[in-house]
């Protein structure tokens, strides 16, 4: 009795074999990338060091709080914005009564 594995792969190579030379390397291409994809590291990754960056980086006191000078800026930003598109339209208007 021959393994599910075997015939699996008597299968595929004879299927493999009834394919054109440029769709084999296709599948070949394919395998190498599954290979490469799901191989097991060679290594485990380092442990993390606590505190190995300690005073070379530097955050504001105020970095959690809320960015109410943004939102100001932004709404600030729109209304200039809208003007620009009323006072857009109002010279196409103009414009379409001179012609």
């Amino acid at each position: 009795m021959t393994s599910p594995i075997l015939d699996s792969t008597s299968k595929s190579i004879a299927k493999l074999q009834t394919l054109a030379p440029e769709q084999q390397q296709e599948v070949l291409d394919f395998v190498e990338f599954l290979a490469q994809k799901y191989a097991q590291p060679q290594q485990p990754p380092q442990k993390r060091v606590l505190g190995l960056n300690q005073d070379k980086i530097w955050i504001s006191d105020d970095f959690n709080d809320p960015l109410s000078w943004w939102a100001e800026k932004f709404i600030s930003m729109s209304l200039r914005v809208e003007r620009s598109v009323t006072f857009a339209q109002r010279l196409v208007e103009k414009q379409s009564q001179w012609f």
